[in-house]
Protein backbone atom coordinates (compact mmCIF):
# COMPACT_ATOMS: atom_id res chain seq x y z
CA UNK A 1 0.00 0.00 0.00
CA UNK A 2 3.41 2.39 0.86
CA UNK A 3 3.51 2.20 -3.33
CA UNK A 4 0.16 3.38 -3.90
CA UNK A 5 0.25 6.00 -1.84
CA UNK A 6 3.69 7.18 -3.03
CA UNK A 7 1.88 6.91 -6.76
CA UNK A 8 -1.35 9.17 -5.52
CA UNK A 9 0.96 11.75 -3.95
CA UNK A 10 2.49 12.60 -7.66
CA UNK A 11 1.21 12.04 -10.95
CA UNK A 12 2.67 13.68 -13.66
CA UNK A 13 1.42 14.22 -16.74
CA UNK A 14 3.71 16.39 -19.50
CA UNK A 15 5.40 19.16 -18.44
CA UNK A 16 2.31 19.38 -14.88
CA UNK A 17 2.51 17.30 -12.01
CA UNK A 18 -0.48 16.43 -9.63
CA UNK A 19 0.61 15.93 -6.13
CA UNK A 20 -1.53 15.72 -2.69
CA UNK A 21 -0.63 19.44 -2.18
CA UNK A 22 -2.03 20.11 -5.54
CA UNK A 23 -0.97 20.77 -9.09
CA UNK A 24 1.98 22.83 -10.38
CA UNK A 25 3.25 22.94 -13.81
CA UNK A 26 6.93 23.50 -14.71
CA UNK A 27 6.20 25.81 -17.46
CA UNK A 28 7.79 23.20 -20.62
CA UNK A 29 10.00 21.38 -18.70
CA UNK A 30 9.83 18.50 -17.54
CA UNK A 31 10.67 16.39 -13.96
CA UNK A 32 14.38 15.77 -16.05
CA UNK A 33 14.55 19.58 -16.62
CA UNK A 34 14.68 18.87 -20.82
CA UNK A 35 12.56 21.27 -22.69
CA UNK A 36 9.85 20.06 -24.70
CA UNK A 37 9.04 20.76 -28.31
CA UNK A 38 5.77 22.63 -28.92
CA UNK A 39 2.90 22.79 -31.53
CA UNK A 40 3.98 25.82 -33.11
CA UNK A 41 8.07 24.28 -33.99
CA UNK A 42 6.05 21.30 -35.41
CA UNK A 43 4.19 23.29 -37.97
CA UNK A 44 7.23 25.42 -38.96
CA UNK A 45 9.03 22.09 -39.51
CA UNK A 46 6.23 20.73 -41.44
CA UNK A 47 5.92 23.72 -43.81
CA UNK A 48 9.45 23.96 -44.83
CA UNK A 49 9.16 20.39 -45.77
CA UNK A 50 6.33 21.16 -48.34
CA UNK A 51 8.11 24.39 -49.73
CA UNK A 52 10.96 22.61 -50.33
CA UNK A 53 9.67 19.57 -51.73
CA UNK A 54 7.16 22.53 -53.68
CA UNK A 55 10.27 24.08 -54.52
CA UNK A 56 12.20 20.91 -56.07
CA UNK A 57 9.11 20.16 -58.28
CA UNK A 58 8.78 23.83 -59.78
CA UNK A 59 13.22 23.89 -60.58
CA UNK A 60 12.84 20.49 -61.61
CA UNK A 61 9.58 20.83 -63.74
CA UNK A 62 11.58 24.27 -65.43
CA UNK A 63 14.48 22.06 -66.27
CA UNK A 64 12.14 19.69 -68.21
CA UNK A 65 10.31 21.85 -69.47
CA UNK A 66 13.44 24.11 -71.39
CA UNK A 67 14.68 21.30 -72.20
CA UNK A 68 11.70 20.16 -74.02
CA UNK A 69 11.03 23.28 -75.33
CA UNK A 70 14.87 23.38 -77.04
CA UNK A 71 14.01 19.37 -78.66
CA UNK A 72 10.88 20.82 -80.22
CA UNK A 73 12.69 24.02 -81.59
CA UNK A 74 15.17 21.96 -82.56
CA UNK A 75 12.23 19.42 -84.75
CA UNK A 76 10.49 22.58 -86.06
CA UNK A 77 13.58 23.87 -87.33
CA UNK A 78 14.67 21.21 -89.07
CA UNK A 79 10.97 20.50 -90.50
CA UNK A 80 10.85 24.23 -92.03
CA UNK A 81 14.17 23.36 -93.27
CA UNK A 82 12.80 20.03 -95.05
CA UNK A 83 9.53 21.83 -96.02
CA UNK A 84 11.62 24.50 -97.70
CA UNK A 85 13.53 22.07 -99.76
CA UNK A 86 10.31 20.10 -100.96
CA UNK A 87 8.92 23.54 -102.06
CA UNK A 88 12.12 24.18 -103.95
CA UNK A 89 12.10 20.58 -105.28
CA UNK A 90 8.25 21.18 -106.53
CA UNK A 91 8.75 24.13 -107.69
CA UNK A 92 11.91 22.71 -110.10
CA UNK A 93 9.27 20.02 -111.53
CA UNK A 94 6.27 22.08 -111.54
CA UNK A 95 8.69 24.19 -114.07
CA UNK A 96 10.30 21.16 -115.66
CA UNK A 97 6.47 20.57 -116.56
CA UNK A 98 5.43 23.08 -117.96
CA UNK A 99 8.81 23.48 -120.33
CA UNK A 100 8.71 19.98 -121.31
CA UNK A 101 4.95 19.51 -121.79
CA UNK A 102 4.75 20.31 -125.21
CA UNK A 103 7.42 17.02 -125.63
CA UNK A 104 4.35 15.08 -123.95
CA UNK A 105 1.69 16.15 -126.12
CA UNK A 106 3.30 16.80 -129.14
CA UNK A 107 0.91 18.00 -132.44
CA UNK A 108 -1.75 15.66 -130.68
CA UNK A 109 -4.19 18.12 -131.51
CA UNK A 110 -2.75 20.20 -135.01
CA UNK A 111 -5.28 22.50 -136.37
CA UNK A 112 -8.09 21.40 -133.62
CA UNK A 113 -9.97 24.67 -132.54
CA UNK A 114 -11.80 24.79 -128.93
CA UNK A 115 -14.43 26.56 -126.96
CA UNK A 116 -13.39 26.73 -123.19
CA UNK A 117 -16.98 26.58 -121.25
CA UNK A 118 -15.72 27.55 -117.56
CA UNK A 119 -17.90 29.55 -114.56
CA UNK A 120 -17.20 32.17 -112.19
CA UNK A 121 -15.19 31.33 -109.56
CA UNK A 122 -13.25 28.89 -111.26
CA UNK A 123 -9.59 29.99 -111.54
CA UNK A 124 -8.52 31.86 -114.14
CA UNK A 125 -4.69 29.77 -113.91
CA UNK A 126 -6.34 26.61 -114.05
CA UNK A 127 -7.96 28.05 -116.81
CA UNK A 128 -5.11 29.44 -118.67
CA UNK A 129 -2.99 26.12 -117.91
CA UNK A 130 -5.61 24.23 -119.31
CA UNK A 131 -6.01 26.49 -123.07
CA UNK A 132 -1.70 26.18 -122.69
CA UNK A 133 -1.61 22.77 -123.01
CA UNK A 134 -4.43 22.74 -125.77
CA UNK A 135 -2.04 25.23 -127.90
CA UNK A 136 0.65 23.07 -126.47
CA UNK A 137 -0.52 19.96 -128.59
CA UNK A 138 -1.15 22.37 -131.74
CA UNK A 139 -4.80 23.23 -131.15
CA UNK A 140 -6.20 27.06 -131.42
CA UNK A 141 -8.97 28.33 -128.81
CA UNK A 142 -11.46 30.59 -130.47
CA UNK A 143 -13.23 31.65 -127.01
CA UNK A 144 -13.61 31.41 -123.44
CA UNK A 145 -16.98 31.70 -122.23
CA UNK A 146 -17.72 31.91 -118.56
CA UNK A 147 -20.92 31.40 -117.11
CA UNK A 148 -21.90 34.37 -114.37
CA UNK A 149 -23.43 33.87 -111.01
CA UNK A 150 -26.65 36.49 -112.73
CA UNK A 151 -27.28 32.60 -114.37
CA UNK A 152 -27.88 30.90 -110.95
CA UNK A 153 -29.33 34.25 -109.35
CA UNK A 154 -32.45 33.71 -108.03
CA UNK A 155 -34.53 37.02 -107.34
CA UNK A 156 -37.54 38.10 -109.78
CA UNK A 157 -35.77 40.65 -112.24
CA UNK A 158 -32.93 38.89 -113.42
CA UNK A 159 -34.56 35.31 -113.31
CA UNK A 160 -37.40 37.19 -115.58
CA UNK A 161 -34.68 38.15 -118.18
CA UNK A 162 -33.39 34.71 -118.18
CA UNK A 163 -36.58 33.38 -118.98
CA UNK A 164 -37.63 35.84 -121.96
CA UNK A 165 -33.97 35.30 -123.05
CA UNK A 166 -34.53 31.15 -123.20
CA UNK A 167 -38.54 31.94 -124.29
CA UNK A 168 -39.33 29.57 -121.49
CA UNK A 169 -42.58 30.48 -119.71
CA UNK A 170 -42.84 33.46 -116.69
CA UNK A 171 -42.21 32.23 -113.55
CA UNK A 172 -40.11 29.11 -114.18
CA UNK A 173 -38.03 27.73 -110.78
CA UNK A 174 -34.38 29.06 -111.64
CA UNK A 175 -33.23 25.54 -111.13
CA UNK A 176 -35.32 24.98 -114.41
CA UNK A 177 -33.82 28.20 -115.87
CA UNK A 178 -30.13 27.40 -115.45
CA UNK A 179 -30.63 23.69 -117.05
CA UNK A 180 -32.63 25.20 -120.24
CA UNK A 181 -29.47 27.86 -120.38
CA UNK A 182 -27.29 24.55 -120.43
CA UNK A 183 -29.08 22.91 -123.15
CA UNK A 184 -29.51 26.25 -125.04
CA UNK A 185 -26.06 27.37 -124.87
CA UNK A 186 -24.24 23.69 -126.12
CA UNK A 187 -27.22 23.61 -129.00
CA UNK A 188 -25.15 27.52 -129.99
CA UNK A 189 -22.09 25.72 -129.53
CA UNK A 190 -22.66 22.64 -131.85
CA UNK A 191 -24.69 24.46 -134.78
CA UNK A 192 -22.54 28.11 -134.32
CA UNK A 193 -24.62 31.49 -134.68
CA UNK A 194 -28.08 32.28 -136.53
CA UNK A 195 -27.16 34.72 -138.87
CA UNK A 196 -30.21 37.47 -137.71
CA UNK A 197 -29.86 36.23 -133.80
CA UNK A 198 -26.81 35.53 -131.78
CA UNK A 199 -28.05 33.33 -128.23
CA UNK A 200 -24.42 33.72 -127.03
CA UNK A 201 -24.50 37.15 -127.54
CA UNK A 202 -27.73 37.70 -125.94
CA UNK A 203 -26.45 36.17 -122.98
CA UNK A 204 -23.72 38.31 -122.79
CA UNK A 205 -25.64 41.44 -123.34
CA UNK A 206 -27.78 40.22 -120.18
CA UNK A 207 -24.86 39.48 -117.94
CA UNK A 208 -25.38 36.01 -118.00
CA UNK A 209 -22.09 35.45 -119.73
CA UNK A 210 -19.30 36.96 -120.17
CA UNK A 211 -16.93 35.82 -123.38
CA UNK A 212 -12.85 36.38 -123.86
CA UNK A 213 -11.93 36.22 -127.58
CA UNK A 214 -8.62 34.59 -127.88
CA UNK A 215 -8.22 33.26 -131.37
CA UNK A 216 -12.18 34.13 -132.71
CA UNK A 217 -12.15 37.82 -134.16
CA UNK A 218 -15.74 37.87 -132.61
CA UNK A 219 -18.27 36.02 -130.87
CA UNK A 220 -20.14 35.58 -134.49
CA UNK A 221 -16.87 33.05 -134.69
CA UNK A 222 -17.15 30.96 -131.68
CA UNK A 223 -18.55 27.57 -131.85
CA UNK A 224 -19.64 25.41 -134.90
CA UNK A 225 -19.16 22.35 -135.91
CA UNK A 226 -15.32 22.37 -136.01
CA UNK A 227 -14.99 23.32 -132.51
CA UNK A 228 -14.89 20.87 -129.64
CA UNK A 229 -15.92 22.03 -126.49
CA UNK A 230 -14.38 21.95 -123.33
CA UNK A 231 -16.14 22.38 -120.19
CA UNK A 232 -14.02 23.64 -116.89
CA UNK A 233 -15.17 23.41 -113.48
CA UNK A 234 -13.97 22.99 -110.28
CA UNK A 235 -12.89 24.64 -106.52
CA UNK A 236 -11.77 25.14 -103.45
CA UNK A 237 -14.81 27.19 -102.75
CA UNK A 238 -18.18 26.93 -103.20
CA UNK A 239 -19.75 27.37 -106.79
CA UNK A 240 -20.92 30.53 -107.47
CA UNK A 241 -22.52 28.80 -110.76
CA UNK A 242 -23.72 24.66 -109.77
CA UNK A 243 -22.48 22.47 -112.34
CA UNK A 244 -24.80 19.55 -112.17
CA UNK A 245 -27.62 22.43 -113.13
CA UNK A 246 -25.79 24.39 -115.58
CA UNK A 247 -22.73 21.74 -117.00
CA UNK A 248 -24.40 18.36 -116.86
CA UNK A 249 -27.21 19.58 -118.92
CA UNK A 250 -24.80 21.17 -121.38
CA UNK A 251 -22.82 17.83 -121.26
CA UNK A 252 -25.87 15.56 -122.01
CA UNK A 253 -26.69 17.72 -125.02
CA UNK A 254 -23.44 17.64 -126.32
CA UNK A 255 -22.84 13.87 -126.04
CA UNK A 256 -26.08 13.08 -127.51
CA UNK A 257 -25.40 15.44 -131.00
CA UNK A 258 -21.41 13.09 -131.18
CA UNK A 259 -19.87 17.00 -130.55
CA UNK A 260 -16.34 16.53 -129.72
CA UNK A 261 -16.64 17.40 -125.97
CA UNK A 262 -14.60 16.92 -122.68
CA UNK A 263 -14.83 17.58 -119.17
CA UNK A 264 -12.20 19.10 -116.78
CA UNK A 265 -12.55 19.24 -112.84
CA UNK A 266 -9.36 20.27 -110.25
CA UNK A 267 -7.76 17.95 -108.43
CA UNK A 268 -8.99 19.49 -105.06
CA UNK A 269 -12.58 20.53 -105.75
CA UNK A 270 -14.83 21.24 -103.08
CA UNK A 271 -17.55 20.09 -104.92
CA UNK A 272 -17.97 17.03 -107.70
CA UNK A 273 -18.46 17.70 -111.42
CA UNK A 274 -16.89 15.31 -113.59
CA UNK A 275 -17.83 12.55 -110.96
CA UNK A 276 -21.64 13.42 -111.40
CA UNK A 277 -20.70 13.08 -115.77
CA UNK A 278 -19.32 9.66 -115.32
CA UNK A 279 -22.60 8.68 -113.42
CA UNK A 280 -24.83 9.83 -116.33
CA UNK A 281 -25.44 6.92 -118.99
CA UNK A 282 -26.37 9.96 -121.57
CA UNK A 283 -22.45 11.15 -121.27
CA UNK A 284 -20.26 8.64 -119.90
CA UNK A 285 -18.21 6.81 -122.71
CA UNK A 286 -19.23 9.56 -124.88
CA UNK A 287 -16.83 11.97 -123.97
CA UNK A 288 -13.47 12.94 -122.32
CA UNK A 289 -13.31 13.68 -118.78
CA UNK A 290 -10.44 14.50 -116.45
CA UNK A 291 -10.82 14.95 -112.52
CA UNK A 292 -7.42 16.50 -111.95
CA UNK A 293 -7.49 18.44 -114.79
CA UNK A 294 -5.34 21.36 -113.39
CA UNK A 295 -2.09 18.79 -112.84
CA UNK A 296 0.43 18.08 -115.53
CA UNK A 297 -0.47 14.91 -115.91
CA UNK A 298 -4.40 15.86 -116.01
CA UNK A 299 -3.78 18.10 -118.65
CA UNK A 300 -1.44 15.85 -120.44
CA UNK A 301 -4.12 13.39 -120.08
CA UNK A 302 -6.32 15.81 -121.59
CA UNK A 303 -4.37 16.23 -124.54
CA UNK A 304 -4.30 13.07 -125.35
CA UNK A 305 -7.60 11.75 -124.69
CA UNK A 306 -9.00 14.58 -127.25
CA UNK A 307 -6.96 13.13 -129.76
CA UNK A 308 -8.69 10.02 -129.47
CA UNK A 309 -11.93 11.36 -129.38
CA UNK A 310 -11.66 13.40 -132.53
CA UNK A 311 -9.28 10.93 -134.33
CA UNK A 312 -10.62 7.50 -132.84
CA UNK A 313 -14.35 8.61 -131.56
CA UNK A 314 -13.72 7.19 -128.47
CA UNK A 315 -14.08 8.99 -125.15
CA UNK A 316 -12.24 8.10 -121.52
CA UNK A 317 -12.49 8.79 -117.85
CA UNK A 318 -8.85 9.77 -116.79
CA UNK A 319 -7.53 10.95 -113.24
CA UNK A 320 -7.61 9.41 -110.07
CA UNK A 321 -11.15 9.66 -108.45
CA UNK A 322 -13.85 7.74 -108.71
CA UNK A 323 -14.75 6.59 -112.05
CA UNK A 324 -11.29 7.33 -113.83
CA UNK A 325 -9.98 4.10 -115.57
CA UNK A 326 -6.72 5.34 -115.61
CA UNK A 327 -4.19 8.43 -114.89
CA UNK A 328 -3.18 8.79 -118.65
CA UNK A 329 -4.91 7.30 -122.12
CA UNK A 330 -3.56 4.24 -123.05
CA UNK A 331 -2.12 3.26 -119.50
Amino acid sequence: MSWWRSRRRSVCWSSCCTTRSGSSCSGGRNEGGRGLISFRYHLVSIVAVFLAVALGILVGATVVKQSVIDNLTTRAGDAVKLSNELRSELALWQKFGTQSRHLLVGNELASQSFVIVTAQGVSLAYVDGVVGVLRDAGGSVSAIVSATSAIAANDAPTTARLAQLLSDPAGTAPGQLMMDAGRAIANRLITGPQADDDFLLNLTGGGFLSVRLEDAKQVAEVGGGTQAVVVLSGSTANAVVPPQQLFIPMLETLAASNHPTAAGETLQSTYPFVTLARRDRRIDGSIVSVDDADTLPGQVALAIGLHELVINKRGGDFGVKSGASSLLPGT
